[in-house]
């Protein structure tokens, strides 16, 4: 068998992966595509001394195929949906069994284990059996803790941090707040008109929490005074970096996410000092990742501080500024 295809899980949403698919179809690659809002048919499993096959049906085009027909993977950003097991109903019960509803809960919850097994069955085919692998869904979790912990012991400069109670805390404007892993952004319609909610990191001002109100388990860290930004993306054992001068805009001197279409900040190729690159290197060897988005700070006084890393992190942001051409880098690799 000829297996030259590649393996694509992400978003339907995602730009990016439009982009790569664009350059696969340009190199004559051949592709499937798995969106997160897909629902995906486990038609079978195999498993023998000679032999480890599974068989997939994607409900939403009726695609069917074998996972041993794919050379490469990319695990972009989302969880593609295996259907799960039956779900059961008082109906299935017999007339005489006692408190029905307790028992489908219990079986239902069983199911949805046994489901849960299937699924990481599958995603530890992809991969570790698969021969090429861009990103993993195991470790796809941007866990801000863990990585500041790592790049601390490292040596890897990090900023003051603190998780608790906002009453446990009295801040004199010096701090940040920002989520403890991704931030979630919201859309919906009130009265007929849309709105949108995006979570920023944001200065932490003591009025948020007077009078008794207060947050549990809230990251704070210490506030930056920066030079610029950094925006790193990592892949296949190289660094792609990028200069951001936020801190000359108000709007986005805080979070650069609050861009300012008007007056766009300046963004510039950049170059990692050598160190720097090394243990950035052994910490997403630590975390078992071959790619990932990288946020640091360069202070006032010249200091490289680790902020954290997104295994499924935006890169087109860093790519096109740049011109380093990474759909187009990632498409070859996956080939």
């Amino acid at each position: 068998m000829d297996i030259s295809k590649t393996l694509i899980i992400s978003q339907s949403s995602d730009l990016s992966t439009n982009e790569v698919i664009r350059w696969l179809r340009f190199y004559g690659k051949k592709f499937t595509r798995i969106n997160d809002d897909d629902e995906i048919v486990i038609e079978n499993i195999l498993i023998n001394q000679l032999d480890t096959d599974i068989v997939l049906t994607n409900t939403a085009t009726m695609e069917k195929f074998s996972l041993k027909d794919f050379n490469s993977v990319w695990y972009r950003r989302g969880r593609a949906r295996m259907v799960a097991n039956k779900r059961f109903v008082e109906n299935d019960l017999e007339t005489y069994v006692q408190n029905k509803p307790d028992v489908i809960k219990i079986l239902n919850r069983y199911s949805d284990d046994e489901a849960s097994i299937l699924n990481e069955f599958i995603y530890d085919y992809l991969e570790n059996d698969v021969q090429v692998s861009v990103g993993k869904q195991s470790n796809s979790i941007n866990n801000k803790l863990i990585h500041l912990k790592i790049a601390k012991s490292l040596g890897i400069d990090i900023p003051k941090s603190f998780v608790g109670p906002t009453s446990n805390f009295t801040s004199d404007g010096k701090y940040i707040t920002k989520a403890i892993r991704d931030g979630i952004s919201l859309s919906f319609d009130v009265h007929d008109k849309a709105y949108y909610f995006m979570m920023y990191t944001n200065i932490v001002n003591p009025i948020h929490y007077r009078n008794g109100n207060s947050c549990r388990n809230m990251l704070l860290q210490k506030r930056l005074e920066k030079k610029y930004e950094l925006r790193i993306f990592f892949f296949n054992g190289k660094f792609y970096s990028m200069a951001i001068f936020s801190q000359r805009d108000v709007k986005t001197a805080i979070d650069f996410r609050r861009y300012n279409t008007k007056k766009p900040n300046r963004n510039v190729p950049y170059n990692l000092p050598a160190e720097l690159e090394q243990k950035l290197r052994t910490l997403m060897n630590r975390l078992k990742l071959n790619t990932g988005s990288i946020d640091m700070v360069v202070t006032k006084d010249n200091k490289f501080v680790f902020l954290e890393v997104n295994p499924v992190g935006q890169y087109g942001m860093v790519s096109y500024p740049c011109n380093y051409n990474l759909d187009s880098l990632i498409a070859q690799y996956l080939q």
